[in-house]
């Protein structure tokens, strides 16, 4: 079997650390798919702009925040430490009055507050009896009040938005069917909408609370649903697992909706489908759509923006990763292709000028491992590019060697993922052997305990697939291990209650 990754998206930036890609909220959908931007982001999750310009990314895995300059991208600074005021399992941060940061946490039944220049922690502004035992996400309403999803109950309740104070339960618990929620946004009419883990999206009168209706009914398209913001068109952008067949296979991708009726729109991004979660999403100054991607050993993670479609024909590139015995090529395919001469560019680099047919096969070598981004150029001065392309290099060549040459086709040894993941309850992890191996597939919390057994023994070559029941096991990061034969890969799972 080949590797191969599609990605339909203009470079909007790219630095030393990785990149960054800007999706424009215009009326087309785009496929976007991208490599690493903020290095150090173990686990992205929520996003915002801050007052003065730049970006904030909530880091999951390290209890922190880190900030980037919001017009390049370049990482400034970990604007708040990891774990600084007991900060515990952030998911998403906003900002509220004199450009001050409060933070949905995971766990934590208060609502921590840091400052908007320096970062510091000023006290939790949400605390005691009242307070939400455990939130993903906060917003501040019309009426200058905060607003704080309720994990445990499925509710919202509202606090004073200068004091903290409690005011009531704004949403009752479970009103019109309110499930697990995780996201927030108030949008036309000043009513609040409230995003669910399953893909709903609920509307509340944002003056009494009481539901109005089921604004977006899942009907199959989302696996799970994290984060929804308003765009500057007007329309609902939904992120979170997208059910892309009737296989179960899921792609992280945002989706897009009327926002006055709820009606299904388009797929207006999605990235590769081994790639984890797509998380929150936010609208930066300049009207672009911003996401967080969770990569795990699949792809990068990081926050992804993507640029809208530009006039004219567009220069598509795909890019697939072929192993012939000896060494790795790339092999590429571009449209439209009339005959104008095209350079290939590999990683930023001129690989090979002037090519004229609509397809290119370059040599990485038999020791290529890892991710190869790929680009075509117009040859004369100012020409059009196409989308960035990528190949995924397994990094177990001896998987595909084969005494007889060729062995496009063969399945390599891999953990190919967990579906879906963050999980409630069970997740499915699915992996692959290039030949029979013995086998140990087992799951291990923080501390390296083994917490479940999935797979053991000796089992034939191909694809295969365990079921990771939680059981009574509390919310947290784990990590799965496949060791087959000499082959060891991990990854990170995350339950959450």
């Amino acid at each position: 079997m080949s590797y191969s990754l599609t990605i339909r998206v203009f470079l909007a930036f790219l630095l030393s650390g990785g990149m960054l890609l800007a999706l424009a909220a215009t009326s087309q959908a785009q496929t976007v798919s991208a490599s690493l931007f903020a290095g150090g982001i173990g686990y992205p999750t929520g996003l915002t702009f801050g007052a003065d310009g730049n970006l904030y990314a909530v880091d999951h895995a390290s209890d922190s925040v880190r900030r980037y300059d919001g017009a390049t991208g370049a990482f400034l600074d970990v604007y708040i430490s990891s774990g600084s005021g007991g900060l515990d399992f952030p998911m998403n941060a906003t900002v509220g009055p004199g450009g001050h940061f409060y933070m949905g946490t995971r766990f934590a039944e208060s609502v921590p507050r840091f400052d908007g220049t320096t970062g510091a922690f000023l006290g939790n502004f949400v605390s005691g009896p009242d307070a939400p035992d455990g939130t993903y996400s906060a917003a501040f309403g019309p009426d200058g009040n905060l607003y704080v999803l309720d994990d445990s109950d499925d509710a919202v309740r509202r606090f004073d938005g200068a004091t903290g104070v409690f005011v009531d339960v704004f949403v009752s618990s479970g009103s019109g069917g309110l499930d697990a929620p995780r996201d927030l946004t108030f949008g036309p009419g000043g009513h609040l909408y409230v995003g669910a883990h399953a893909g709903n999206v609920y509307r509340y009168n944002g003056a009494s609370g009481a539901f109005m209706d089921v604004f977006v009914a899942n009907g199959g398209v989302f696996e799970s649903a994290i984060g929804l913001r308003f765009g500057p068109d007007g329309n609902l952008f939904v992120s979170g697992n997208r059910i892309a067949n009737a296989f179960g296979d899921y792609k992280p991708a945002v989706v897009r909706f009327d926002g006055s009726t709820g009606a299904f729109m388009d797929l207006y991004a999605q990235v590769d489908p081994r790639f984890g979660d797509a998380n929150y999403l936010t609208f930066g100054p300049d009207g672009r759509l911003y996401f967080s991607v969770n990569g795990f050993e699949f792809g990068p993670s990081g926050v992804y923006v993507a640029n809208g479609p530009g006039g004219g024909d567009e220069i598509a590139l795909t890019a697939e990763a072929r192993y012939n015995g000896r060494s790795w090529f790339a092999d590429l395919d571009w449209s439209p292709s009339d005959g104008g001469k095209m350079d290939v560019y590999l990683d930023g680099a001129l690989v090979k000028a002037a090519r004229d047919d609509g397809a290119y096969s370059y040599k990485l070598g038999r020791d290529a491992t890892g991710m190869y981004q790929l680009q075509v150029c117009e040859h004369e001065s100012g020409g059009d590019c196409s989308n960035l392309a990528a190949v995924a290099i397994p990094n177990n060549v001896a998987a595909f060697e084969s005494p007889v040459g060729s062995v496009e086709g063969l399945q390599p040894t891999a953990l190919r993922g967990a579906f879906p993941n963050p999980f409630r309850t069970s997740t499915t992890l699915q992996f692959s052997l290039a030949e029979a191996s013995a086998v140990h597939l087992a799951v291990y919390d923080l501390l390296g305990r083994e917490v479940a057994l999935l797979a053991e023994g000796v089992w034939e070559a191909g694809a295969h697939s365990a079921s990771f029941e939680a059981g009574q096991l509390p919310s947290g990061v784990y990590v799965c291990r496949l060791t087959a034969g000499q082959f060891v890969q991990t990854q990170r799972l995350s339950l959450l209650r």
